[in-house]
């Protein structure tokens, strides 16, 4: 696939043949199969990470939420993308009575998923209507319909970090922006005592918005 355009469509290859020929199908614009670092289906922008989707059939997340596997991919994602979307398909009555689990523990856990870790939800009975909404969230993104969504990762103990909270509240400062400066700084004092030229050396902040920055946090 040309990799001169700023948005690029991937579809993880181990997902099942018949879904990957379903997506083939129904994707209009150009796309590239890969092994994904998370999810199956990925935006990226700029050969960065942006907007991930787990996909989940019915009987997979009951499976996934017994043996707590769907708590550690959905973190994974959050760690790896910008925006993150758990995407699931058939009806729910199809399979609650042939599984020994819990209505209220399913929905208690979607729930978690959806407030507590920031994740989107959509969900449809077939797989073609599950993917076609998958690509048109990609098409709206990909046209700039795309609201830069505020959303606070979390770190591996489950817990808000705080200083990243606050940089992602300041201006010129995106998601990808504020996890590279804590890398690179330790924690929100090390960002404010950096000098313009080290915060140059983020990736999407140039002399200009260094300057605006440091103003910024000169008043925090």
């Amino acid at each position: 696939m040309a990799k001169n355009k700023l948005w690029n469509i991937y579809l993880d290859r181990r997902e099942p043949a018949e879904l990957r020929t379903l997506f083939g199908l129904l994707c209009e614009k150009d796309y590239e199969e890969k092994n994904l670092l998370a999810g199956d289906f990925a935006l990226y922008f700029e050969g960065e990470p942006a907007v991930g989707v787990e996909r989940k059939r019915i009987d997979d997340l009951f499976q996934s939420i017994k043996d707590g596997r769907i708590f550690k991919q959905v973190d994974l994602m959050i760690d790896v993308y910008d925006v993150s979307y758990l995407a699931i398909s058939r009806s729910i009555d199809d399979y609650i009575h042939n599984d020994n689990i819990n209505l209220n523990m399913v929905m208690g856990t979607i729930a978690s998923i959806v407030t507590r870790r920031d994740v989107n939800l959509i969900w449809f009975e077939s797989d073609d209507h599950l993917i076609t909404c998958i690509l048109k969230i990609f098409e709206k993104i990909m046209e700039g319909k795309y609201n830069d969504i505020e959303v606070a990762r979390r770190k591996s103990d489950g817990f808000l970090s705080s200083d990243y909270y606050s940089l992602i509240k300041m201006p010129y400062i995106h998601h990808n922006s504020a996890m590279k400066l804590l890398k690179m700084f330790g924690d929100l004092d090390g960002v404010k005592n950096a000098k313009e030229e080290e915060l140059m050396k983020i990736k999407g902040i140039g002399k200009k918005r260094s300057k605006e920055l440091k103003k910024v946090l000169n008043k925090c």
